[in-house]
């Protein structure tokens, strides 16, 4: 065995800090891209109901019901 092979990687107090702070900046923007990607399918959710409430007010009108 080499030197390299025996040596363990070590990190400052700081480092480790600027690590944990990076994932979990990297959590926190899976997070909310996750949460913009629902909130664009809640909005055409909302969308596609208020097409529905117009197309069943248009319908009720024909048939006078």
């Amino acid at each position: 065995m080499n030197n390299n092979e025996n040596q363990q990687v070590m990190l400052t107090v700081e480092e480790y800090e600027d690590y944990k702070n990076y994932m979990q900046l990297k959590e926190r923007d899976s997070k909310k891209a996750e949460v913009d990607k629902l909130e664009k399918k809640v909005i055409r959710l909302k969308d596609k109901i208020k097409e529905i409430n117009e197309q069943k007010q248009i319908i009720k009108k024909k048939y006078r019901l």
